[in-house]
């Protein structure tokens, strides 16, 4: 699972649950939860990451206070990629408390990258970018280099919604070098996006596209869960290049995958791209209403530029 191989992670985990329950194995029951949920969200299909609420249970029981703390920020992820975005700030709080009651700073550290993430799509970008640096520093400096990766690439966004294009760029650029090496397909193409947005909005639309085009090949059925963003970013890259009609059918495709995941946020995203490309007033209208209605639900201010 944190290879980015969900399919094997599957069947190996469920496998350890058959074996888990038979014995009584608590804490490997635990682990098999864990890497279930996080296989199927990659996978886009998050209705079936329904088992760590199980070990949440089954750590409070025995209380173990750090292991509550990670299981309280995987859950934080998921209520975040489903729109429970209230939901997700007090789990990512929780998690940060009850990891650094147990001296565990990293796993604290981690609980920030991701609630640094979802302030980036709130459009709180002073606030994240506070969370996102202290997040980073700690860990790089104990080794957790895939996450470090992930808190860099949040900062590179905070970036790119604060207008500092070329800044945005070349921190993406570096964290895709270096990402290149940590041979997991789902951390290498969220980086691809957000760099092949920074260069569309550089003015570098061909290459992004061929990029962007490049990664999600790579990524193949085993990201699915990155489908709906990298056919948003294609379409921004077909609309830079003037080929209106097909950045049309890329939203479609963003907004069903979008749809199919529940990831609101990218719905929201998706409508108002949509929006922008409507070919009349009503279809516009129509549009920006459905995107008024999920920023109402997520808890985003109208007067906020939600960020990309």
């Amino acid at each position: 699972m944190l290879q980015g191989h969900p399919r094997k992670a599957i069947a190996l985990a469920e496998l350890a649950v058959e074996e888990g329950r038979r014995v009584d194995e608590l804490v490997g029951l635990t682990n098999a939860y864990t890497a279930l949920d996080a296989s199927y969200q990659l996978l886009g299909s998050p209705e079936k990451a329904v088992h760590e609420w199980m070990s949440l249970e089954i750590y409070t029981r025995l209380g173990n206070t750090r292991a509550c703390g990670i299981i309280e920020y995987n859950l934080g992820v998921q209520a975040y990629a489903d729109g429970r975005w209230s939901e997700a700030v007090d789990l990512y709080t929780r998690a940060q408390d009850d990891c650094l009651r147990a001296g565990d700073r990293p796993n604290a550290a981690i609980a920030a990258a991701n609630l640094g993430e979802l302030l980036v799509s709130r459009g709180d970008l002073d606030e994240a970018e506070r969370a996102l640096t202290d997040a980073r520093r700690v860990l790089r400096s104990t080794g957790r280099i895939p996450f470090a990766l992930f808190a860099e690439t949040q900062l590179a966004r905070c970036a790119l919604e604060g207008g500092d294009i070329a800044r945005a760029a070349e921190s993406l650029e570096r964290i895709a070098a270096e990402a290149a090496g940590v041979d997991h397909s789902g951390i290498v193409l969220e980086v691809a996006i957000y760099r092949a947005l920074a260069d569309e909005r550089a003015g570098r639309a061909e290459a992004a596209l061929a990029a962007i085009d490049a990664a999600a090949e790579a990524g193949g059925e085993e990201a699915a869960l990155y489908a709906a963003p990298v056919e948003r970013v294609r379409a921004a890259c077909l609309v830079s290049l003037g080929r209106r009609d097909e950045a049309r059918v890329a939203l479609v495709e963003a907004l069903e995958a979008a749809q199919a995941q529940g990831l609101l946020y990218e719905q929201l995203l998706v409508r108002r791209a949509r929006a922008e490309l409507a070919g009349d007033e009503s279809t516009r209208a129509e549009e920006l209403r459905e995107a008024v209605r999920l920023a109402e639900l997520l808890g985003i201010a109208s007067s906020t530029t939600a960020a990309l």
